[in-house]
Protein backbone atom coordinates (compact mmCIF):
# COMPACT_ATOMS: atom_id res chain seq x y z
CA UNK A 1 0.00 0.00 0.00
CA UNK A 2 2.90 2.33 0.56
CA UNK A 3 4.07 2.06 -2.84
CA UNK A 4 0.41 2.57 -4.33
CA UNK A 5 -0.12 5.44 -2.35
CA UNK A 6 3.64 6.83 -2.91
CA UNK A 7 3.11 7.05 -6.47
CA UNK A 8 -0.44 8.21 -6.32
CA UNK A 9 1.11 11.33 -3.96
CA UNK A 10 3.84 11.76 -6.59
CA UNK A 11 1.16 11.72 -9.38
CA UNK A 12 -0.41 14.27 -7.38
CA UNK A 13 2.45 16.60 -6.38
CA UNK A 14 3.67 15.92 -10.12
CA UNK A 15 -0.07 17.14 -11.36
CA UNK A 16 0.01 20.33 -9.14
CA UNK A 17 3.75 20.80 -10.02
CA UNK A 18 2.62 20.29 -13.85
CA UNK A 19 -0.77 22.58 -13.02
CA UNK A 20 1.01 25.09 -10.99
CA UNK A 21 3.40 25.94 -14.04
CA UNK A 22 0.62 26.03 -16.56
CA UNK A 23 -1.94 28.11 -14.08
CA UNK A 24 1.69 30.50 -12.95
CA UNK A 25 2.03 31.16 -16.74
CA UNK A 26 -1.85 31.86 -17.77
CA UNK A 27 -2.22 34.10 -14.75
CA UNK A 28 1.24 35.95 -15.48
CA UNK A 29 0.23 36.24 -18.69
CA UNK A 30 -3.56 38.12 -17.77
CA UNK A 31 -1.39 39.91 -14.61
CA UNK A 32 0.81 41.03 -17.36
CA UNK A 33 -1.72 42.06 -20.13
CA UNK A 34 -4.09 44.03 -17.38
CA UNK A 35 -1.00 45.64 -16.43
CA UNK A 36 -0.10 46.88 -20.00
CA UNK A 37 -3.44 48.02 -19.87
CA UNK A 38 -3.85 49.82 -17.17
CA UNK A 39 0.19 51.44 -18.01
CA UNK A 40 -1.42 52.49 -21.39
CA UNK A 41 -4.37 54.03 -20.35
CA UNK A 42 -2.08 55.97 -17.71
CA UNK A 43 -0.07 57.00 -20.74
CA UNK A 44 -3.01 58.01 -22.70
CA UNK A 45 -4.39 59.74 -19.86
CA UNK A 46 -1.09 61.93 -19.22
CA UNK A 47 -0.85 62.49 -22.78
CA UNK A 48 -4.10 63.40 -22.86
CA UNK A 49 -3.60 65.58 -19.39
CA UNK A 50 -0.85 66.83 -21.18
CA UNK A 51 -2.72 67.95 -24.55
CA UNK A 52 -5.04 69.50 -22.29
CA UNK A 53 -2.59 71.64 -20.40
CA UNK A 54 -1.08 73.11 -23.87
CA UNK A 55 -4.37 74.30 -24.97
CA UNK A 56 -5.32 75.71 -21.78
CA UNK A 57 -1.77 77.66 -22.23
CA UNK A 58 -2.64 78.65 -25.52
CA UNK A 59 -6.30 79.69 -24.93
CA UNK A 60 -4.85 81.50 -21.85
CA UNK A 61 -2.13 83.22 -24.13
CA UNK A 62 -4.70 83.79 -27.08
CA UNK A 63 -7.45 85.46 -24.22
CA UNK A 64 -4.26 87.88 -23.16
CA UNK A 65 -3.96 88.42 -26.67
CA UNK A 66 -7.54 89.33 -27.52
CA UNK A 67 -7.71 91.03 -24.32
CA UNK A 68 -4.82 93.53 -25.08
CA UNK A 69 -6.51 93.79 -28.67
CA UNK A 70 -9.55 94.54 -26.82
CA UNK A 71 -8.10 97.33 -24.49
CA UNK A 72 -6.00 98.97 -27.68
CA UNK A 73 -9.60 99.18 -29.67
CA UNK A 74 -11.09 100.77 -26.04
CA UNK A 75 -8.72 103.14 -25.66
CA UNK A 76 -8.48 104.32 -29.57
CA UNK A 77 -11.94 104.48 -29.39
CA UNK A 78 -12.07 106.79 -26.43
CA UNK A 79 -9.38 108.96 -28.11
CA UNK A 80 -11.28 109.42 -31.19
CA UNK A 81 -14.34 110.27 -29.30
CA UNK A 82 -12.46 112.58 -27.53
CA UNK A 83 -10.96 114.25 -30.26
CA UNK A 84 -14.36 114.52 -32.30
CA UNK A 85 -15.91 116.04 -29.37
CA UNK A 86 -12.98 118.69 -29.15
CA UNK A 87 -13.22 119.50 -33.10
CA UNK A 88 -17.40 119.42 -32.71
CA UNK A 89 -16.87 121.91 -29.94
CA UNK A 90 -14.56 123.88 -31.46
CA UNK A 91 -16.88 123.84 -34.22
CA UNK A 92 -19.49 125.31 -32.35
CA UNK A 93 -17.54 128.12 -30.78
CA UNK A 94 -16.57 129.32 -33.92
CA UNK A 95 -19.68 128.98 -35.29
CA UNK A 96 -21.55 130.64 -32.40
CA UNK A 97 -18.70 133.28 -33.01
CA UNK A 98 -19.61 134.17 -35.90
CA UNK A 99 -23.19 134.44 -35.13
CA UNK A 100 -23.15 136.62 -32.67
CA UNK A 101 -20.69 139.09 -35.12
CA UNK A 102 -23.54 138.98 -37.53
CA UNK A 103 -26.23 139.90 -35.24
CA UNK A 104 -24.03 142.72 -33.88
CA UNK A 105 -22.97 143.91 -37.64
CA UNK A 106 -27.16 143.39 -38.08
CA UNK A 107 -27.86 145.71 -34.82
CA UNK A 108 -24.94 148.46 -36.07
CA UNK A 109 -26.57 148.40 -39.55
CA UNK A 110 -30.11 148.54 -38.31
CA UNK A 111 -29.26 151.70 -35.94
CA UNK A 112 -27.40 153.38 -38.74
CA UNK A 113 -30.10 153.67 -40.91
CA UNK A 114 -32.34 154.41 -37.69
CA UNK A 115 -30.54 157.21 -37.16
CA UNK A 116 -30.04 158.50 -40.90
CA UNK A 117 -33.91 158.00 -41.04
CA UNK A 118 -34.44 160.15 -37.85
CA UNK A 119 -32.19 162.45 -39.43
CA UNK A 120 -34.06 163.02 -42.39
CA UNK A 121 -37.26 163.23 -40.59
CA UNK A 122 -35.90 165.67 -38.20
CA UNK A 123 -34.48 167.76 -40.12
CA UNK A 124 -37.24 168.14 -42.67
CA UNK A 125 -39.58 168.62 -39.75
CA UNK A 126 -37.00 171.49 -38.59
CA UNK A 127 -36.93 173.21 -42.06
CA UNK A 128 -40.78 172.80 -41.98
CA UNK A 129 -40.76 174.69 -38.73
CA UNK A 130 -38.83 177.27 -40.06
CA UNK A 131 -40.62 177.61 -43.28
CA UNK A 132 -43.26 178.12 -41.39
CA UNK A 133 -41.56 180.73 -39.44
CA UNK A 134 -39.94 182.35 -41.94
CA UNK A 135 -43.48 183.51 -43.94
CA UNK A 136 -44.10 185.07 -40.61
CA UNK A 137 -41.20 187.15 -40.31
CA UNK A 138 -39.75 189.75 -42.24
CA UNK A 139 -37.08 189.98 -44.89
CA UNK A 140 -34.55 189.72 -42.75
CA UNK A 141 -35.09 186.97 -40.93
CA UNK A 142 -35.82 184.95 -44.57
CA UNK A 143 -32.51 185.47 -45.27
CA UNK A 144 -31.41 184.45 -41.84
CA UNK A 145 -33.30 181.32 -42.50
CA UNK A 146 -31.84 180.55 -45.50
CA UNK A 147 -28.29 180.83 -43.20
CA UNK A 148 -29.67 178.11 -40.87
CA UNK A 149 -31.15 175.75 -43.24
CA UNK A 150 -27.08 175.79 -45.24
CA UNK A 151 -25.79 175.36 -41.67
CA UNK A 152 -28.36 172.19 -40.64
CA UNK A 153 -27.84 170.74 -44.11
CA UNK A 154 -23.78 171.09 -43.90
CA UNK A 155 -24.34 169.66 -40.04
CA UNK A 156 -26.42 166.93 -41.09
CA UNK A 157 -24.75 165.74 -43.62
Amino acid sequence: MFNDYFYILLSFIAFIGLSYSFIKHAINNALTNKINAVESSINNAEKARKETHDILISLRADYEETKKQFDSIIQNAKHDADTIIKEAEGKILTLSQKANEAFEEYKNRARETMIEDLKGSVLVTVLSIIENEALDSSLEQIQNIENSKKILKKIWN
